[in-house]
């Protein structure tokens, strides 16, 4: 089975990410007590489909409604990181969508695995994507480095709405991080063709040369 990224890589594939439509930074609107935050939010109507390179050969994933990313929240407390990402109205998937929090905890953009091609310049060191595998209520966590990812443990995923999820990872399994972290979001989707099974990046945010979210 074939994952996305350039700049992500969950369970070993990797494939080219593309850029999507304008975001800025706002203020987080989490009600969870927390002692470090960090929002970003994006503009609706900005996914694109792009053709996806299986077996050498350039194929178009058929996505009737893509995930549209509209917000996210981080939340650290408690030792733990809590992720809540909003979508467009009527454009959640809870079995098919496929979305990553990427984060590049130590802010050093010379580890972990390189952003997306003409993005700001990030190391993500983990991934935490939702849902994984496909039709579960499971977030995979993964450690990014040198192109490649591991695998390092799995949390809920909670639907709080049709158009929000949320995931809680302890620190533990992001290398005991103290939580001030660089992170951008990228929305995907899982697809019924044998020959793709999920798209490359629908829609980032923040966008690509856009600047990334920090929890502080």
């Amino acid at each position: 089975m074939e994952f996305p990224v350039s700049g992500l890589v969950v369970v070993g594939s990797v494939l080219a990410l593309a850029a999507c439509g304008g975001s800025t930074s706002a203020p987080s609107t989490n009600s969870l007590t927390s002692t470090l935050t960090g929002s970003v939010t994006d503009g609706i109507g900005d996914t694109v489909i792009l053709p996806v390179i299986r077996d050498g050969v350039a194929m178009t994933p058929v996505v009737p409604v893509p995930p549209d990313l509209v917000a996210a929240a981080i939340d650290v407390a408690g030792g733990s990181l809590t992720a809540t990402l909003s979508f467009a109205p009527g454009t959640l998937s809870a079995p098919d969508t496929f979305a990553c929090v990427m984060l590049d905890v130590d802010e050093n953009a010379s580890t972990g695995n390189a952003s997306a091609g003409g993005d700001v310049q990030l190391g993500f060191d983990y991934s935490v994507c939702a849902v994984l595998p496909r039709g579960s209520t499971s977030a995979q966590v993964s450690r990014l480095s040198g192109g490649t990812a591991s695998a390092v443990g799995s949390v809920p995923a909670t639907f709080l709405s049709a158009d929000q999820v949320r995931f809680t990872v302890p620190l533990s399994l992001l290398g005991n991080d103290d939580g001030r972290v660089a992170f951008k979001v990228v929305s995907m989707q899982w697809v019924d063709d044998a020959l793709i099974v999920n798209t490359g990046a629908i829609d980032w945010m923040p966008d690509i040369g856009l600047a990334a979210g920090l929890v502080r």
